[in-house]
């Protein structure tokens, strides 16, 4: 039994945090019955465990509550809303700590993962030449998640960005005044589906230059490519494991809640991983007496 935790458990003023987030949403009474027993901490440290490690639900550590109980839990919290809620929440928080300024500027991109057993929407991505499913996500300035939508892998960028506009409501970003995009925004109707979504809004692309080879920070938009960059560190979203589109977006909102949580109240410092001493010398000793076997 681990008595010392994990690295993704939170912590105690994080569990402060989002301690009044979790429950039934507001404005809707609790059913007649049995209070609930489990901890929801441990709920959710298990959901945190398996997104970051990328573990499948029936190999979860004992020291977890039962993996029906986490697999009910995260169903249930993905179809009510309570990680939407959590998650828009926790985004108003760090925006209101790092940038307590109105929104003006978003960033859109779509990043395209191989799937592994997926079960729908599922398809081969001619450019990126993956058979999987395609993120396309809307950012802000700061890289906090406005809108997420998981498609085939065959689903253009224009058409997935306009998935993400039809999620964000105009009233709720009334200073957005511009979206940046790739060149592949730039077609099929897009930069009219930004006007049309909101009038004065309009699509800046920026594009790479010509002789550019390899990873290039672009301008602004480096944001949202950090951003996908986050969510690919979780081993959970690095492939497109689920099964449903619907679990994949719980998942992205899993890792976003993770990473926000920790940026308003920081995890204390891992010390890095070392091989032992011992280990490496031996590792040293095999490598010059093979290299010795085979020179004779």
């Amino acid at each position: 039994m681990n008595t010392k935790g994990y690295p993704s458990d939170l912590t105690d003023a994080q569990w402060k945090i989002l301690k009044p987030l979790v429950g039934p949403p507001v404005g809707k009474k609790r059913k007649q019955g049995r209070p609930p027993t489990l901890d929801r901490r441990r709920v959710i440290n298990a959901i945190f465990y398996m997104a970051r490690s990328g573990c499948q639900y029936r190999m979860l550590p004992k020291d977890f509550p039962a993996w029906q109980t986490i697999d009910y839990y995260f169903r249930k919290w993905r179809k009510d809303g309570t990680l939407a809620r959590i998650h828009d929440a926790l985004r108003e928080q760090v925006r209101e700590k790092e940038k307590p300024t109105p929104r003006t500027t978003a960033s859109v991109d779509s990043q395209t993962t191989d799937s592994h057993g997926a079960r729908e929407d599922r398809a081969f991505d001619g450019g990126k030449r993956l058979d999987g499913r395609k993120r396309h996500i809307v950012v802000d300035s700061l890289g906090l998640l406005l809108a997420v939508v998981i498609t085939a892998g065959n689903v253009s960028d224009a058409k997935g960005g306009a998935a993400c506009l039809d999620q964000m409501s105009p009233d709720d970003h009334p200073e957005l005044k511009t979206i940046f995009a790739d060149n592949a925004y730039g077609k099929a109707g897009f930069p009219e589906r930004v006007r049309d979504w909101k009038p004065g809004c309009e699509l800046k692309i920026i594009s790479r230059e010509k002789d550019d080879e390899g990873f290039v920070k672009l301008p602004i938009r480096w944001v949202v490519e950090r951003t996908n960059a986050w969510l690919t560190k979780n081993r959970r979203l690095c492939r497109s494991y689920e099964h449903t589109t619907a679990a994949e977006v719980g998942f992205v909102r899993i890792a976003m809640i993770a990473g926000m949580v920790r940026r308003l109240s920081p995890s204390p410092p891992q010390s890095p991983f070392r091989f032992p001493r011992k280990t490496i010398v031996d590792t040293i000793t095999h490598q010059k007496s093979v290299i010795l076997e085979v020179s004779s």
